[in-house]
């Protein structure tokens, strides 16, 4: 039983039985996981050929399981309409022959689909990866793996092909003994850090701002589009008070969230926080309590930002509008940048960062 914050590698060496030719040679296959996790998306198991035109994949998505493949000639794709991310053990089994698939969890069977054309024969080899992807193999595999192409954080165990276990992995990357000591998120550490989510965004005339915090410090930058001059958007902690801060040209906007004690927001539970420009106005909410709308200079509405976004922290502590007294350490997860959800693992970390997963305690 194995925690997964990457992915395993498994190469085709000593197993007992030849995989590679139970996907050649037509005949059934079963692959079976067991797993749990909180986490809402990941990659469970993944293989294919050079191209990625032949594949198969079982990956979550909105905590739903989807089970994808394609001989050659057009894919196929089965989607749990239940979702699996409750934190409870959970056994999915996908089954291919010829071009049907099928889909059971925990015993019941969710869908069955049939891919496309006249292609019977999934040209596949290992290595054959749990859990996620090598970075170089992320890209080329976007495409059948969709918003699941991320690294599963939560437990895998008895993992079979036809009812053989594979062998131990060639590679383990970021991978550990499980237990239930982590959860979904992006860890900032107490070394301080940050994610550069974009190189370059222009957050214009409005900008919202969604996510989820567990501090564990009363003060650290959450978010950030600036630099030392010019427009900027801003998102802070300062001795426990939740600041938003923007500015357009014309001078800083600021509204501030003031909890009912200093430590209140580091109370070892998740927050959530709503963060809105509109032209001139800002506004700020904190797990369902709004603060009053600040409003700017009339006529001067658009933050002409062409910085980097940056998530956790920021490179220069002391560039404009920063207050915050220290590095931000704890955790961050669910960040919808104008309704988008963006996924903080493909984002480029620096300093102490755990990009996919977050200690409880």
């Amino acid at each position: 039983m194995f925690h997964i914050l990457n992915y395993l590698k498994i190469k085709e060496k000593k197993i007992h039985i030849n995989f590679d030719l139970l996907f050649l040679l037509n005949r059934p296959i079963i692959l079976a996981i067991t797993f749990k996790t909180t986490g809402d998306k990941g990659v469970l198991f993944y293989t294919s050929d050079k191209t990625h035109t032949d594949f198969l994949g079982v990956y979550l998505v909105n905590g739903q399981v989807h089970y994808g493949f394609n001989c050659g000639s057009g894919s196929a794709l089965i989607i749990s309409q239940d979702t699996y991310n409750d934190g409870q053990w959970h056994t999915v089994k996908v089954s291919r022959r010829y071009q049907m698939g099928t889909l059971e969890i925990d015993g019941i069977r969710v869908g069955a689909s049939k891919s496309k054309g006249r292609s019977r024969v999934i040209n596949t080899k290992a290595p054959y990866f749990l859990g996620g992807l090598p970075e170089e193999k992320r890209k080329p595999a976007s495409g059948n793996l969709r918003d699941g192409n991320v690294g599963f954080v939560g437990c895998m165990k008895d993992v079979s092909i036809n009812m053989l276990p594979f062998e131990p992995p060639s590679e383990e990357v970021h991978v550990q003994p499980c237990a239930d000591t982590v959860e979904s998120g992006t860890y900032i550490g107490v070394n301080g850090g940050h994610v550069k989510l974009y190189d370059t965004f222009k957050v214009g005339r409005e900008m919202d701002i969604s996510m989820d915090i567990k501090p564990r410090t009363k003060d650290g930058v959450l978010l950030a589009v600036h630099k030392n001059k010019g427009d900027f958007i801003l998102l802070q902690l300062s001795a426990g008070e939740l600041i938003l801060s923007t500015d357009n040209g014309a001078g800083i906007i600021t509204t501030s969230f003031k909890p009912d004690g200093s430590n209140a927001l580091c109370d070892g539970q998740w927050h959530s926080i709503q963060a809105s420009k509109n032209k001139h106005v800002v506004t700020l909410t904190v797990d369902g309590r709004q603060s009053p709308s600040v409003e700017g200079k009339k006529g001067v509405s658009s933050a002409d930002t062409k910085n980097a976004l940056y998530i956790g922290g920021v490179e220069d502590p002391t560039a404009k509008g920063v207050v915050a007294n220290g590095t931000y350490v704890g955790c961050i997860r669910n960040v919808y940048l104008n309704g988008k959800l963006e996924y903080i693992a493909t984002g480029t970390a620096s300093g102490d960062v755990r990009l996919e997963a977050c200690p409880k305690a």
